[in-house]
């Protein structure tokens, strides 16, 4: 695809095709960034977009929007956000209805990763009609849940709809057989089973290496809230092996290695690598993953410190903030529990592997 949008770039150039020219830039962005290559491919969708600003091309705009979204998620969250809330602004406005459907779904990602959890629930809930097909529906009721669930609210109607949607299309359609897992493992995490939430995820890494980073930095988090070193070890390894440069994957690794150092009883060590990630991902606008860490921080440190304390405080602030009442209430507890819950735990059994992730965001979807 690499090879082909090249030549037709050298072409259209020629050509003067200003609206060739964007196109395939667009096409090679999503080319490059589904092979690992997120520099040049964010860097062609990018020059994309803003050829298809200053021509006027609508539909290209719109693309270049909606595939930014998704790999720009793991590098800059609110960039991601703001670009996919722009595009659905832009697909509203002339009636886009596909890129409507598809923006919101992008927008959510973004919302949900930077705080905005009241934008995103309000226009989940306002363009659920406006789906432009049965799977962009599904991907909207699966955001919502999440939230939901995250949330600490009922979802019951929201994962039985994506339930059934996924069981009468797995037979053929094998790939959605992640999703299935995905479906058992949100319902292990509203009961609170934190070692199926964390073995889940690692295997949707595996399975999905388009969004591997997301799913191990997702892993990280829920494999030290429950205190499981071992499976933070794991999830380390991974993440080293998907070799990617990702601001989250870099921080998702700090988090991570932080964690274990908590665990193995190094608590200066634990302390710097939990405060610096802290605040990376503070300046990268991640107010989600910040919130979740100030939230590990509390269960593996000694909340007695003033820096940790401070950490601790505004994560509460923002976990308010955000609604998200099922992280509250672990907050409460583990705050509740002293010094006896910062104790390591011996290692949970394994529990069969259950993702936990966003639906995968496909290579083109524009």
């Amino acid at each position: 695809a690499v090879a082909t949008a090249d030549r037709a770039l050298e072409i259209a150039e020629h050509l003067d095709r200003v609206d060739l020219v964007a196109e395939a830039l667009v096409t090679r962005g999503v080319a490059l960034t589904s092979v690992g290559r997120a520099y040049e491919g964010i860097g062609c969708l990018e020059a994309g977009l803003r050829l298809a600003e200053r021509y006027g091309l609508l539909g290209t705009e719109i693309r270049a929007r909606i595939n930014l979204g998704g790999p720009l998620t793991i590098h800059d969250p609110r960039a991601s956000f703001d670009v996919s809330r722009d595009g659905l602004a832009l697909a509203r406005r002339f009636g886009h209805r596909l890129g409507v459907s598809m923006l919101v779904g992008n927008a959510s990602v973004g919302a949900i990763e930077t705080g905005e959890w009241e934008w995103a629930r309000r226009e989940l809930r306002a363009t659920l009609d406006e789906a432009a097909s049965e799977e962009e529906r599904f991907l909207l009721v699966w955001f919502l849940a999440l939230l939901l669930v995250e949330g600490g609210l009922p979802a019951d109607d929201e994962i039985a709809e994506v339930e059934r949607w996924v069981e009468a299309r797995v037979a053929a359609e094998p790939h959605l057989q992640s999703q299935v897992t995905s479906i058992r493992t949100i319902r292990a995490l509203e009961r609170g089973d934190l070692a199926a939430a964390a073995a889940g995820n690692l295997e949707t890494s595996r399975l999905d290496p388009y969004n591997a980073v997301w799913s191990l930095s997702e892993a990280a988090i829920v494999a030290l809230l429950g205190r499981d070193r071992d499976r933070a070890a794991e999830v380390v390894r991974a993440l080293r092996a998907t070799r990617s440069h990702a601001p989250v994957a870099r921080l998702s690794l700090q988090l991570g290695e932080a964690g274990i150092a908590a665990l193995d009883g190094q608590a200066a060590a634990a302390r710097s690598g939990f405060i610096e990630a802290y605040a990376g991902y503070r300046a990268i606008g991640a107010t989600r993953r910040q919130a979740l860490t100030g939230l590990v921080m509390a269960t593996l440190l000694d909340p007695g410190d003033a820096q940790v304390r401070a950490a601790i405080t505004e994560s509460r602030q923002l976990l308010e903030k955000m609604g998200a009442g099922l992280w509250l209430a672990r907050l409460d507890a583990t705050e509740a529990g002293g010094a006896a819950a910062m104790a390591p735990s011996p290692a949970p059994a394994r529990a069969a592997a259950r993702p936990i992730d966003r639906p995968p965001v496909p290579a083109d979807r524009g």
